[in-house]
């Protein structure tokens, strides 16, 4: 079952029983449902910003890739179908995985200055959203990869996270990124 969010040309795919998405704030207990993901972050951000001052609610940096992976622990059936009704559906996983792979290289491409915070934001901040949930080993597949790729903390870095993403993407069966490059040139090369 899918369903159009009146202010959005995405499609979402609801719950099996028909009633969209659902999402609990764990620092209230309040639940909120919508079928639609832009309705349903409009709801946890209103009711995230009225609570804030007497609760301890997550409105850091970043908390939308948070709520995203949140949605998708406690909707394991619904981000997993992909809608074949509409081309611009992107799974929450997805969009999280492409965010997250951006967040990576912009990050590697920053001179090292502290090799123990590279070290404590990879492996913890990093690491721990990269999302893990019914029907999605992301987070266990990057640490079995990890503990084969052993990272360095130092001007190889950046080098690893090409290495680091390549792995992961020729495992989904893509390309690996710097061919992806090279054709993409080549294309933009071919006069129209």
């Amino acid at each position: 079952m899918s369903l159009l969010c009146p202010t959005s040309p995405h499609r979402t795919v609801s719950s099996k029983d028909g009633r969209g998405w659902i999402f609990t704030e764990h620092a209230t207990g309040v639940t909120l449902r919508s079928h639609s993901l832009d309705v349903l972050q409009g709801q946890i951000e209103s009711h995230r910003f009225g609570v804030a001052p007497k609760v301890s609610v997550d409105l850091s940096h970043g908390w939308q890739m948070r709520f995203l992976d949140e949605i998708c622990r406690q909707n394991p059936n619904a981000p997993c179908n992909p809608n074949p009704q509409d081309p611009l559906f992107e799974p929450p996983h997805v969009a999280i995985g492409r965010a997250l792979w951006i967040e990576l290289h912009r990050r590697a491409e920053e001179p090292v200055t502290d090799a123990q915070e590279l070290k404590r934001w990879f492996e913890t901040d990093w690491l721990n959203r990269v999302p893990q949930y019914v029907g999605c080993k992301c987070r266990e597949h990057a640490i079995l990869l990890l503990n084969q790729m052993q990272p360095r903390y130092d001007e190889s870095f950046k080098q690893f996270c090409s290495d680091f993403h390549d792995a992961v993407s020729v495992r989904i069966g893509k390309k690996p990124w710097a061919q992806r490059q090279a054709e993409l040139a080549t294309l933009a090369e071919v006069p129209s």
